[in-house]
């Protein structure tokens, strides 16, 4: 506690929930050049403060490291909010989705992409997804592109389609699917997969000055929910991302940590770069190398062969990787690939992302391996009801099984997915702890944990997860200043109160980033 120059910073406060296991709360903590100075008893850490030192009471409230979404889609954020808003809460039927899109039409000149996005179509009135036909009667002339909410499925109309070449005579596409009408053999304008063609090769990119202020308006977003770290999970990545992360950074005074995620098809850019594994800094800096694992009528994607090559190049130069895989099939995969190039340095954690069903045999060889996995429990409220009328029983029970992943010791890192779900971390940590959907049902009540474990996923998993414990997720001197200050204590509260309870303050790197009115 003994220091020489006084705090920048004193937080005071009798609810300090500091998630180190040997001191797990405290008083108060002192800031100095952006680290955490010291924590301990109010009277001790004010023996820190000077004439300087700014002094701020948080009696009654309560402070927690900052949160951490250890994955979640920038760009797709800040697209979001240049589309025209299809999701539940802005158009619950497939007419409101055609007068959304019929008034961007009109404010745009004829051929220009619309772009429109969030659909569920689960959660519209008709209970399936719009056709080419229902988009070609908002907008007849301009091509529009419909996003679902996964972002794993979008639908064109009749003009979009013909720019995208795709049509009754279209070939199957390796780990892509066009739904074809069963009766004419016409496409219905459903696309599974098709992201990455679409987004590269036929529609024009966004304007890049609104697509940065856009970004402006995403970080300043996070801070308002308390996030103070993220990593962007997009497959896309590359060097022109990069560039552009580092050029809004660099133009904000106050924005969350990025930790930024190369897509395998452009790892050797980096390598070439000499841009390996934490290059940057405590702003932007490289993390993990994503690959993407899907499958499709039996057939993975990328082959099996490719992606343990894929792995094992990652893996030689330092690199962590981060594979997609949702289904019990990929994640065994998946399992397998990273297990054979962790054979030779069984330290070095890699993760998988989603982990969606996972059986308990499954669950087993992670925990063996050493293997992170990084999941969304806010998946269990915004898609609960979704799960509970599709998947079959015995599926239903391996969902985010995050309880038996912890029982196992695996470390489980929390993030959003976000735009597909909102990025708030208080509305994932109560859906951790009641495993509760948008309608109040219980999904896979089993698998509840306690609300300091679901803190724990936001915080200290996350750090964890993305190979920053070092740094960050816990209050604890030498770490960096990043905290929040709710409004209530998240342990203390009745479980359904969780999501409700208000971020008052953002500090990252020991300054005030956000604060509420």
């Amino acid at each position: 506690m003994h220091s020489d120059r006084a705090a920048d910073l004193v937080l005071l406060s009798d609810n300090i929930i500091t998630l180190q296991p040997d001191f797990p709360r405290a008083e108060a903590l002192a800031v100095r050049d952006g680290l955490i100075q010291a924590v301990g008893a109010k009277r001790e850490v004010l023996g820190l403060a000077s004439s300087r030192t700014e002094i701020v009471e948080c009696e009654g409230r309560c402070v927690v490291p900052g949160f951490h979404d250890a994955h979640l889609h920038l760009l797709a954020c800040a697209s979001k909010l240049m589309s025209v808003d299809c999701s539940p809460s802005a158009a619950s039927s497939i007419g409101e989705i055609q007068e959304a899109i019929r008034a961007r039409a009109r404010s745009v000149p004829p051929g220009t992409w619309i772009r429109a996005g969030d659909y569920d179509e689960f959660r519209l009135q008709e209970k399936r997804h719009p056709t080419r036909w229902e988009l070609d009667a908002a907008s007849p002339e301009s091509p529009v592109k419909l996003q679902h909410r996964s972002h794993h499925a979008c639908v064109l109309n009749s003009a979009a389609l013909r720019l995208a070449g795709i049509s009754s005579d279209t070939p199957p596409s390796p780990g892509r699917i066009v739904d074809f009408d069963p009766v004419t053999h016409e496409p219905t304008g459903l696309l599974y997969e098709y992201e990455g063609y679409l987004s590269e090769r036929i529609i024009p990119p966004f304007n890049e000055a609104e697509l940065r202020l856009s970004l402006r308006e995403v970080f300043e977003g996070l801070l308002a929910d308390g996030i103070t770290s993220v990593q962007d999970a997009t497959f896309s990545n590359g060097l022109a991302e990069w560039e552009r992360l580092d050029y809004v950074c660099a133009s904000l005074r106050m924005r969350p940590r990025v930790g930024f995620m190369v897509g395998e098809p452009n790892l050797g850019d980096f390598i070439e770069r000499g841009m390996g594994p934490g290059f940057g800094n405590d702003w932007l800096r490289v993390g993990a190398v994503k690959i993407m694992l899907t499958e499709t009528a039996g057939d993975f994607h990328p082959p099996l062969d490719v992606m343990a090559r894929q792995v094992w190049r990652a893996h030689q130069h330092g690199y962590q990787v981060a594979i997609h895989a949702v289904e019990e099939s990929t994640i065994c995969v998946a399992i397998g690939a990273l297990a054979s190039a962790m054979r030779d340095d069984p330290m070095r954690s890699h993760r998988i992302e989603h982990c969606s069903v996972l059986p308990m045999a499954l669950a087993d060889e992670l925990a063996g391996l050493g293997i992170v996995v990084v999941t969304q429990p806010c998946f269990l409220y915004y898609s609960g009801d979704r799960y509970l009328a599709q998947c079959e029983d015995h599926i239903g029970e391996w969902l985010y099984p995050i309880r038996s992943l912890l029982d196992r010791s695996v470390v489980v890192g929390a993030g959003s997915d976000a735009p597909i779900c909102s990025a708030r971390p208080l509305e994932g940590i109560y859906a951790a702890v009641s495993r509760c959907s948008r309608e109040g049902r219980i999904v896979g009540g089993g698998e509840t944990i306690s609300p300091q474990q679901a803190l724990w996923l936001y915080t200290t998993g996350a750090a964890q997860a993305c190979r920053e414990y070092h740094r960050k997720g816990s209050i604890q001197p030498g770490k960096l200043a990043d905290l929040v200050v709710l409004s209530a204590d998240p342990t203390a509260v009745d479980a359904n109160e969780i999501k409700d309870i208000q971020v008052q303050m953002t500090i990252v790197g020991g300054q005030v980033a956000w604060h509420g009115k």
